[in-house]
């Protein structure tokens, strides 16, 4: 047996076109990967892409490799668009402990020359600059952490997040394949709006060199163009219709959590799948569930089971929450029309500044409540703390990592409180299967 990393002599990986040829010749050929990589060349590679990817279509040559790319000064919406799909890897800019500024939002040139909405964005960060040199004492004199202390400003930047405005720029990483990375290029410059559409040029630009063919032929989807035109009269209508069923409510909107799809059809089955695929009985494999170790993932017996959420919550815990990659998610557009979160724990600390706050919300959904500008654009100006809409299909698996990562008291309420809901929700429909995961309810409600 023999076990290597495909790297070269001095240990260094291969340029992404040449690990990807040799990687995809590897399994037509009786040589070893060794000798393989002797033999090829950056030339040979691109020509052997130009032929498999671009005559013959096989895209799946573009998985066998993978390129890290930073983003850097793009807005939380464009942010959001990156993480949307499910593989790539990604390091987002956090809001804990990193003071924004207004001079790094971005806005589309119709909120520029707008003067009301012009406004919005420094009355937004004169309050978050307020909050964030105010909060620290008022937070010790209610009995929270001492000023100054690691607890205190992670609170009080957690609360004063709400303010920031979705345009606000950020950096992430993300390690890809070219595969992924050429399906954003074509779905970025085929977007409505500027900023996406810059982003995907420059992204096919600064790729074209280390990517090559498996960048290089990449142009914008004008066929999936069609499907995202959200500004349309219709879709605003039937949209909404749609999520005030699925959320059973009417306004005011209220933050929660409704399962939406719900496969559990095998769970009749349960003991005869835990006889076949571990040849043990039920109260055997319920044994070895209650001596699982500590951050060890359950078996893939629980990615049989799948279940999908609609969830109703500020914006910034879906920036949160979004980060994990093993489900699928469908982001819509950020808007005003289910109203605001406070920041939990505000009106302990602070009745005054809980007031200015929902003054600022008030003040941004009539200024943009009267707008005509695209509802797309308008959403760069709305505030991380405006309730959004969002669905997430995953498995159980997942659904524990997720459950048991993100209620740990370290984590902000708003998220804590949605994953413990996630979680009461997998009960009621998989009861059998989730009296293992460990669920931190400190308090949670």
């Amino acid at each position: 047996m023999k076990i290597f990393p495909v790297v070269d002599v001095d240990g260094r990986l291969y340029h992404p076109v040449v690990q990807a040829s040799a990687l995809a010749k590897y399994s037509r050929s009786p040589d070893s990967m060794t000798e393989i990589m002797e033999r090829e060349t950056g030339k040979k590679a691109d020509k052997f892409h130009e032929k498999v990817l671009v005559q013959w279509g096989h895209s799946s040559c573009a998985e066998l490799a993978s390129i890290p790319v930073a983003f850097e000064d793009v807005s939380i919406i464009l942010s959001k668009k990156l993480e949307s799909l499910e593989r790539p890897g990604c390091s987002e800019k956090s809001t804990r402990m990193q003071e924004f500024s207004e001079e790094s939002v971005y806005l589309p040139q119709e909120l520029q020359h707008d003067p009301e909405i012009k406004t919005i964005v420094p009355r937004l960060f004169d309050l978050y600059r307020l909050l964030l040199a105010e909060l620290p004492a008022k937070l010790e004199q209610s009995g929270g952490p001492e000023a100054g202390s690691l607890p205190n400003q992670r609170q009080v930047f957690d609360i004063a997040r709400y303010c920031l405005p979705a345009g606000t720029r950020t950096n992430l990483a993300l390690n890809a394949y070219p595969r992924d990375l050429s399906f954003m290029i074509s779905d970025l410059r085929a977007s409505s709006l500027d900023e996406f559409q810059e982003a995907g040029n420059a992204l096919k630009e600064a790729l074209n060199d280390v990517g090559g063919p498996l960048i290089r032929h990449t142009d914008a989807n004008e066929w999936l163009q069609r499907f995202q035109n959200p500004t349309h009269p219709m879709f605003r209508n039937c949209a909404a219709g749609l999520r005030q069923v699925s959320m059973q409510t009417s306004p005011p909107f209220k933050a929660g959590v409704t399962t939406c799809l719900v496969e559990n059809s095998l769970l009749p089955c349960l003991e005869q799948l835990v006889a076949s695929m571990y040849e043990t009985d039920w109260t055997m494999f319920r044994s070895m569930m209650n001596g699982r170790p500590f951050k060890t993932e359950v078996p893939d017996l629980f990615k049989m089971f799948r279940i999908g959420f609609n969830i109703m919550q500020d914006y910034g815990a879906f920036r949160d929450l979004q980060r994990h990659r093993r489900l699928a998610q469908f982001p819509t557009v950020l808007s005003t029309s289910y109203g605001f979160e406070d920041p939990p724990g505000l009106a302990n600390i602070s009745r005054n500044h809980l007031n200015m706050y929902r003054g600022e919300m008030h003040n941004v959904d009539r200024i943009l409540s009267m707008s005509e500008i695209p509802v797309t654009s308008k959403q760069y100006a709305i505030p991380l703390g405006f309730r959004y809409l969002y669905t997430f299909i995953m498995d159980l698996k997942e659904l524990y990592y997720l459950v048991e990562l993100r209620t740990q008291l370290a984590g902000h309420i708003s998220y804590r409180q949605a994953s413990y809901d996630m979680y009461k929700e997998a009960c009621r429909h998989f009861k059998p299967l989730m009296g293992w995961c460990r669920v931190n309810t400190e308090g949670l409600i």
